[in-house]
Order: structure tokens, then C-alpha cells, then sequence
């Protein structure tokens, strides 16, 4: 699979056929227009008239149509087959503004090769029966220590060379949540990431008549906290020889 553009975009989606076509359309939005868009359905259903209805017949966008993986399965799958210098991430219930890979691939451009990631501000908005609540997180200079014990990197914030990918290894299929964290904290132990202090990312969870996140994707996490936690441990420890990223 070849492509001339500078950064690939992957975007697994299951079963949100409403909300897809927003987050398509926050990436045609970018003032950056050198991408790629990787949109793979993860044994759900069919969301490609969604895709179609906001990228059209746009070179630029691929569609996959994969049997189920789960998340860790998807992003490995697309890994394995990556060739852009630069690998950004958007869930398929996210956003970004407008100015977000601009920013990211402005500053990945100017760091040293021991530089390998970026990532910026989140504004987090909370979707209740009472309305919307919101407020932006903000952590400059996250350092591998701040990341073994909080989730402090947004994934939908992140981007990376793909080297970066290819040293870290793929994500661990075994985890049922906390897989972005997980590689991102195999990632810090391999690199400096540089900050962008800039609101680019609009990242949103609904919540219940309580408060409590409603996501899919948090559910049973209690239960795998704990093996999360002792899985990064042993990658980033047992890690293989350090490669430049």
C-alpha cells in the first residue's frame, strides 16, 4: 500500500455511524491538507455510506471493511502496512480543529531525531442528560515517570514519526482497554515527546444521569487496570535493545 502523503490518519470505527462522518469531516477541516485517511471498520456495521456522504470520491480517503480485532488488532493491522514519514490518530466519536496537524507536523519537522512524537492540548467535553460540560487538559512536559502512573497523552493528540511505531512493537491485542496508554507509555521510554501548548482536539464521552462515562470503551476497566499496568511495566523494563527513532 503506497502513498505520497505526509502523514496517514487512522481511524478505526465500530458501530457509530452518527458520529464517523464528524470526525471525517474535522480532517478535511485541517489547514494541513497533506494526508492520508485510513477509516477501517472493525467488524461493525457498514458505515461506508457515512464516509462516502463527507469524503465523496476523495483519493485521500481509504475505507476497510475488516473482519473483528478489536482496537489493539485494527491499529496493528494498519502497523504493519504504514509507509507515510508520520502516523496521527482520531477516534471515530472525536475531533480535531482545524489547526492540529498543522501544528503537530510544524513541530516534528523542527525537533532532533531523538524527538519522535508530539502531542497538544484536549479540550474534554462531557455529553450528559443535563447538557455539556467542558474544560481543556494541559500537561506540558510529560516525561515517561508522569505516564506510568496517569493517562496524561491523549492518543486522538499524538503524533509520531512511524519509525517510532516500528520500535515501540504492536499494541498488546491481549488488553481489552487502556491500549493506547499502554503504547504510548512503551513509546515515552523510547523518546522525548514535544508539547504543542495548543487546544487542537475536541474529545468527547457521554455520560449517565450520575455522571459516570457511558463509553464502550471504559467498560470493565477496573478489571484490566491491573493487567495493563503490569504489561507496560514488563515492556517498557524487558524492552528490546533502544533503536533510533
Amino acid at each position: 500500500m503506497t502513498s505520497d502523503a505526509r502523514v496517514t490518519v487512522l481511524m478505526p470505527t465500530f458501530n457509530r455511524p452518527g458520529l464517523v462522518g464528524e470526525a471525517i469531516a474535522s480532517v478535511f477541516e485541517q489547514t494541513f491538507q497533506d494526508w492520508s485517511l485510513w477509516v477501517m471498520n472493525d467488524g461493525g456495521q457498514d458505515v461506508s455510506k457515512a464516509v462516502e456522504a463527507v469524503a465523496g470520491d476523495d483519493p485521500r480517503v481509504c475505507y476497510f471493511d475488516r473482519p473483528h480485532a478489536g482496537k489493539a488488532g485494527t491499529l496493528n493491522w494498519a502497523r504493519s502496512r504504514l509507509v507515510t514519514p508520520y502516523v496521527a490518530y482520531l477516534d471515530d466519536d472525536d475531533r480535531w480543529l482545524p489547526e492540529h496537524l498543522a501544528l503537530a507536523i510544524a513541530a516534528l519537522d523542527g525537533a532532533p531525531e531523538s524527538q519522535a512524537a508530539t502531542y497538544s492540548d484536549v479540550r474534554e467535553v462531557r455529553i450528559g442528560p443535563d447538557g455539556r460540560r467542558e474544560w481543556v487538559d494541559s500537561w506540558p512536559r510529560v516525561r515517561l515517570a508522569d505516564l506510568l502512573t496517569r493517562n496524561v497523552v491523549n492518543h486522538n493528540a499524538f503524533v509520531h514519526r512511524r519509525s517510532l511505531l516500528e520500535a515501540a512493537g504492536p499494541y498488546d491485542e491481549r488488553l481489552g482497554v487502556l491500549i493506547d496508554w499502554d503504547m504510548i507509555r512503551r513509546m515515552a521510554a523510547r523518546t522525548r515527546f514535544a508539547h504543542v501548548p495548543a487546544v487542537t482536539v475536541e474529545h468527547r464521552l457521554e455520560v449517565d444521569t450520575t455522571g459516570r462515562v457511558a463509553s464502550r470503551h471504559l467498560t470493565g476497566q477496573a478489571d484490566h487496570r491491573r493487567a495493563a499496568y503490569r504489561r507496560s511495566y514488563l515492556h517498557i523494563l524487558f524492552k528490546a535493545p533502544w533503536s533510533r527513532a
